[in-house]
């Protein structure tokens, strides 16, 4: 038995340099390569031509052309191999092992909350496990996630980054709450929606989820809900009852008609009242239909949850 060091190479979709600023636990780290060396990498890990390896980096993404850079996160971790056996044989448990608590156990959830965080289709279509021979990679296995290709690029600001760290610290996925869950399974869904009229149904359906409380009157009750758990005050919660009002509207006459000229703006603006309420709901840390009493008895300039919520 010899021990080898194996390493995690995961690409990052629909990211810019500001990712660099991520902070990440367990070993994890972001690095950037130029686009030629990038698909260099790729094209040896996947064991193909150069020209396909830049395909697969485009369709699923990982390449910022504007900046002429792709970026990657890293780590690695120490195995015990027996060069009796196959590569693969040797080093498949303890690479399931890392596979299961810490890319899927915690750095996909990381990126799934960094999503839920700020507007932006961050994520990891692809990630290999490979042995170094000298400076050249010995690819032995590869995962695809099955990611969406949805363009919504996510850029971060130096000032977000204590606040997107602290969410980080302070959310954990899944959601305890089942309703509060089916909405964020369905936030994420908007992402994997090509066309913006299947992307609204999608946040649609998470809104209702999260706040109509029956099936009357949900143009009201879901514009009036968001208004006031939202709002910061009563011109606010005015402007967002009657946007929402409004996005309601175009999803009537899309399931009514089937048609509707739904636009990329109007499926971002829906997606970040969801967004906003996922957060909202989860501060305040009730179930539904406690959830519903509350906003139903709040006017647009009462807020007692958000000194429940400094307060925990």
């Amino acid at each position: 038995m010899v021990r080898k060091t194996v390493h995690f190479l995961g690409l990052l979709a629909n990211v810019n340099s500001s990712i660099l600023k991520m902070q990440f636990d367990h070993g994890f780290a972001i690095e950037t390569f130029s686009v030629n060396e990038g698909s260099q990498l790729v094209a040896k890990l996947q064991s193909t031509s150069l020209l396909e390896a830049g395909r697969l980096l485009q369709n699923y993404s990982c390449l910022n052309t504007s900046e002429g850079q792709m970026y990657v996160i890293r780590n690695k971790f120490e195995a015990e191999v027996d060069e009796s056996k196959h590569i693969f044989d040797s080093l498949f448990t303890p690479t399931a092992v890392f596979d299961s608590e810490k890319i899927r156990g915690y750095l996909l959830q990381t990126l799934r909350l960094i999503r839920l965080f700020k507007e932006g289709n961050i994520g990891m279509p692809s990630w290999y496990y490979f042995l170094l021979d000298g400076t050249e990679p010995q690819f032995f296995m590869s995962h695809f996630s099955g990611f969406s290709v949805s363009e919504e690029q996510f850029s971060l600001r130096q000032d977000e980054l204590p606040a997107l760290l602290n969410f980080l610290r302070s959310t954990e996925l899944p959601f305890r709450r089942d309703f509060l869950q089916l909405a964020f399974e369905n936030f994420e869904l908007s992402y994997d929606s090509v066309r913006p009229p299947l992307a609204l149904l999608s946040l649609m359906m998470s809104l209702e989820t999260l706040l109509n409380p029956s099936e009357g009157e949900i143009r009201h009750r879901l514009s009036r809900n968001a208004a006031v758990l939202l709002g910061k005050d009563t011109d606010e919660s005015k402007l967002i009852s009657t946007e929402l009002k409004g996005l309601y509207d175009q999803r009537s006459k899309l399931v009514h008609t089937g048609k509707a000229n739904i636009t990329i703006e109007e499926v971002r603006k829906t997606r970040y009242y969801v967004r906003e309420s996922i957060k909202a709901i989860y501060r305040i840390d009730k179930e539904k239909d406690e959830i519903m009493e509350l906003l139903d008895s709040t006017g647009y300039d009462d807020k007692p949850w958000l000194i429940d919520a400094t307060q925990r």
